[in-house]
């Protein structure tokens, strides 16, 4: 979601909204997530038949509405907005409980989420400066 709505934003692209941007997702930054997996496997070594389900996440849903005034600020650019429905099925706020994580592998996630987003924003940038071919992985992967 976020390398999407930098895309339309870099690029002067309408940014298609649903719903009325009060839903909210649970975001983490990918350093917090890989810390994580590490803390499970490292459970998994020392631990002998653990087979435990754990959520690792943020525990803090951030509202559609605060990213896009979030990504706006960061890119010093205001987005064109297209407003549409909000879309069958889609869950109004979706967030992870962390407690176990916490517990078990005694992880909790340590990049704030205006940290990791920024974070984020001057990785994107700096690597859509680059010619295409200088990094095929990251045209691939944020730019489909």
């Amino acid at each position: 979601m976020i390398g999407l709505l930098l895309k339309t934003g870099k690029s002067n692209e309408l940014v298609e909204v649903y719903g009325d941007g009060t839903s909210g997702r649970d975001y983490t930054y990918i350093e917090d997530v890989v810390h994580g997996i590490v803390a499970a496997m490292i459970q998994a070594l020392i631990r002998s038949n653990v087979y435990e389900t754990v959520n690792l996440g943020n525990s803090n849903p951030i509202m559609l509405r605060v990213l896009l005034e979030k990504i706006e600020k960061l890119l010093d650019k205001k987005a064109d907005i297209i407003r549409q429905p909000k879309q069958d099925g889609d869950v109004d706020l979706t967030y992870a409980n962390i407690e176990r994580a916490k517990i078990i592998l005694e992880w909790a996630p340590m990049v704030s989420f205006d940290e990791g987003l920024k974070k984020f924003v001057d990785w994107y940038l700096a690597e859509n400066e680059k010619p295409l071919d200088a990094n095929p992985v990251s045209n691939t992967l944020l730019d489909s």
